[in-house]
């Protein structure tokens, strides 16, 4: 009886360390490794070799299992034959019960109960039994290493293409899926947003983020700062790309700041407001590239020490202008202050139309108009308590 036991307690090892090495988190065993622990630092040396350690594993399961096969009919049949009648010794009903009994015994204590463990508490019982689990794998490295050849070679043949190691890194399109999965059952939907635009943000160019040059406000070089006055009260904008000839030809920037600055230090007239040129307040402005990563263009921002870049095509031509707010603004959305309130007049991203349908502006970004249409799929979704209320009026 005691060989029954110990092959169950060497299954149900196995089983632990191969459902823990797949549980563990593995920034959790990062962090671990780093506060010093030896243990952890042993966990990740299994988890650079997973696929390795997890044959090793099915090799001792596997192996447990049969030996338990051939010793448990003898030996619990030994214990159950003292019961007597349907279970005397040398009846056909003893054996079946044995095997009964030691299969429920393997699949209680060498199976279920050591993966249920592992899964609750995957680095707790990882660091516990890497030790084991390492001089098991520098054991058997040999049978494991022909196995896994001989399986790779049966892939192949199947036309596929094996993998020695599992991939852990999740694509953005995984994340955006275990998101919207999340969405449904504890995510609030501001939350789900936020966390949406940050994952999406890794795959946007500047061109997506830009103010595109037909929207633009720009002033002329020969510009006074009575020509900034006016444009700063009309727009509530307060820098300006100055440009030259045209549109293509942007000379800097100029902002309103700066301007009162210079007026404060030498004490202008009303005259001198109005006289005054722009040119010598000009800064120089920073220049990126359409398809320049978001991220790259805001580390630019930062390190140019500018708020506003103009963001230039493939043939050299403005695009379009684009400000660190644009950039933060494609991570939490939309930011409003009161200029915004009071000069902007922004398209409705969403109006009512004939037979129920919405009409959306055609400014809108792709991001955005995705988030309208997955609100008004959850509103429909919602019953009729969303569906009664009244749809938004048209501008």
């Amino acid at each position: 009886m005691t060989l029954v036991a110990l092959l169950i307690a060497l299954n149900g090892l196995f089983v632990a360390g191969e459902f823990s090495l797949l549980a563990v988190d593995p920034a959790r065993v990062d962090a671990a490794a780093a506060s010093g622990r030896r243990r952890a630092r042993s966990v990740e040396a299994l988890r650079r070799r997973l696929t390795f350690h997890l044959g090793g594993a099915q090799l001792g399961i596997t192996v447990s299992s049969l030996l338990l096969g051939v010793v448990a009919e003898d030996t619990v049949g030994s214990l159950l034959s003292g019961i007597g009648g349907p279970l005397s010794s040398g009846s056909a009903g003893l054996g079946v019960a044995a095997i009964a009994v030691a299969a429920g015994a393997q699949m209680t204590l060498g199976e279920l109960a050591p993966k249920n463990l592992a899964v609750s508490r995957p680095l707790s019982t990882a660091m516990t039994l890497a030790p084991v689990l390492r001089l098991y794998g520098v054991i058997v490295a040999p049978v494991v290493l022909a196995f896994n050849g001989i399986a790779n070679l049966v892939v192949r043949a199947l036309g596929l293409r094996p993998t020695e190691e599992l991939r852990v890194v999740r694509t953005l399109e995984e994340l955006e899926q275990v998101l919207r999965e999340s969405r449904a059952r504890t995510l609030d939907r501001e939350s789900a947003q936020l966390l949406g635009r940050m994952l999406r943000l890794a795959g946007k160019v500047a061109a997506d983020a830009l103010t595109p040059r037909t929207s633009l406000h720009t002033l002329d070089a020969d510009a006074t700062v009575a020509d900034l006055a006016d444009a700063a009260a009309a727009t509530g904008f307060s820098r300006y790309p100055v440009v030259g000839d045209d549109v293509d030809d942007v000379v800097g920037v100029v902002d309103v700041r700066d301007v009162l600055a210079a007026a404060g230090a030498a004490d202008w007239s009303a005259a001198d407001w109005s006289a005054a040129p722009l040119a010598p307040l000009v800064r120089p402005v920073l220049v990126v590239g359409e398809q320049l990563a978001l991220d790259r263009v805001l580390a630019a921002l930062a390190e140019d020490g500018s708020r506003l870049a103009v963001v230039v095509d493939e043939y050299g031509g403005t695009a379009g202008v684009i400000t660190s707010e644009d950039v933060v603004e494609e991570v939490v959305g939309n930011l409003e202050d009161e200029h915004d309130a009071r000069h902007t007049a922004a398209p409705r991203p969403r109006r009512a139309a004939a037979g129920g349908a919405r009409t959306l502006s055609g400014k809108l970004t792709l991001d955005e108009a995705s988030e309208i249409l997955e609100e008004m799929a959850a509103a429909a979704l919602a019953g009729p308590a969303a569906s009664a209320a009244p749809p938004p009026a048209d501008p």
